[in-house]
């Protein structure tokens, strides 16, 4: 068989040097153009939303559908522009960065190390590829790939083993999530104890101790696995009855027949929250035989909305003066959080950068918490 990865000197048995994860400057440059984005998405989650709704044109306008209007946010663009005259702009840009850059760092040594989990056991038991699945594959997708074509005696041992990585992760990476979280809500709240993050390591341990660090991290924990669980099985149901009819075509356009499809699932997994997604969904899968609708709808469900949960469960215990902190404290566990957030229409904040539906007054049953608040 020929090796696509290089291999090193075999002793017992064959071992694949993947190489070693490798940082790029230029994603520094590119994380700290994108942060103010990035506080604004957080702020969205949290709830915090300065500037009053707009009346604007349904979505459905776009394909020469009927529409309606519809009562929306500002965009996150237009958002982010008001944090910078309100704020200022350096405060906006360096917010929270460096437990962004210690999050994302750690994200991607550990995706590097599941990809080269994947490949080492794919080419370590290489029988059941072919070398053109190997010549014809780039190196990040070929991670991927293996999960799609491995015997399915092997899939739900691979998964697993993946699963208890992403667990890992997740404890690893939570404490600068919470601190990212709370740094970002501190900046309305004009807070000088988060201001730096040595400053919000201290505030965190003084006001919660250790557990401080792990606020949210259950809501997030099931995020993280049922995006990783659905995007994994649906792309492994799909390959053999889609993907197979397309072997014939050229390499380019397999390769982007692939990526609008990770594309799509990543779009499912994090649930933008669309009806017309569910009538697509149903007619692909009714379309080639496969019926888990209820599987999808469960994972697509919590995935959609424990990122959220997670987020405003992350102030929980933060003596931060804020609206958002005092909602987080009123909760007493993230479960009273995820049914107060669903009753007000809210559990898809921060996934939509333009059209962000407003909550009918009538379903905002948080209006009625915010007015029996305090802030601390």
């Amino acid at each position: 068989m020929t090796n696509f990865y290089p291999q090193t000197e075999q002793l017992s048995g064959p071992e694949v040097n993947t190489g070693t994860y490798q940082f790029r400057p230029d994603a520094l440059v590119i994380r700290t153009l994108i942060n103010p984005l990035r506080l604004t998405r957080i702020l969205i989650q949290l709830g915090h939303e300065p500037l009053p709704p707009n009346i604007s044109p349904s979505p459905l306008s776009l394909i020469g559908l009927p529409h309606s209007t519809v009562s929306c946010y500002p965009n996150v663009f237009v958002y982010t522009r008001h944090l910078f005259h309100t704020y200022g702009f350096w405060p906006v840009m360096t917010c929270g960065f460096f437990s962004t850059l210690c999050l994302d760092l750690l994200t991607e040594a550990y995706y590097f190390m599941s990809r080269r989990y994947l490949v080492e056991r794919a080419l370590n038991a290489g029988e059941w590829l072919e070398d053109g699945d190997i010549i014809e594959t780039s190196k990040p997708r070929f991670g991927e790939g293996v999960m799609e074509r491995i015997p399915l005696s092997q899939f739900a041992v691979h998964l697993l083993s993946l699963c208890f990585l992403k667990i890992h992760e997740v404890f690893v990476t939570q404490p600068f999530y919470v601190i990212m979280v709370r740094q970002g809500a501190s900046i309305v709240g004009k807070e000088v104890g988060y201001s730096w993050f040595y400053q919000a390591v201290l505030s965190i341990f003084r006001d919660n101790g250790i557990t401080g660090f792990f606020s949210g991290i259950t809501p997030r924990l099931i995020f993280e696995l049922s995006s990783m669980i659905l995007h994994l099985s649906v792309s492994r149901l799909l390959q053999a009855n889609l993907f197979g009819s397309f072997r014939s075509w050229s390499k380019a356009v397999r390769n982007c027949i692939h990526t609008l499809f990770y594309a799509v699932i990543s779009f499912l997994a994090y649930r933008l929250e669309m009806n017309t997604n569910h009538y697509v969904l149903d007619t692909l899968l009714l379309e080639y035989g496969i019926e888990c609708r209820c599987f999808l709808q469960r994972c697509e469900g919590d995935a959609s909305s424990e990122q959220v949960i997670s987020c405003v469960m992350a102030l929980h215990g933060s003596r931060i003066s804020t609206m958002e902190a005092a909602v987080a404290n009123r909760f007493s566990n993230w479960r009273e959080c995820k049914r107060t957030l669903a009753m007000a229409g809210e559990l898809q904040r921060g996934y939509f950068p333009f059209w962000r539906f407003c909550p009918s007054p009538s379903l905002s049953a948080l209006g009625s918490l915010h007015s029996n608040l305090t802030v601390w």
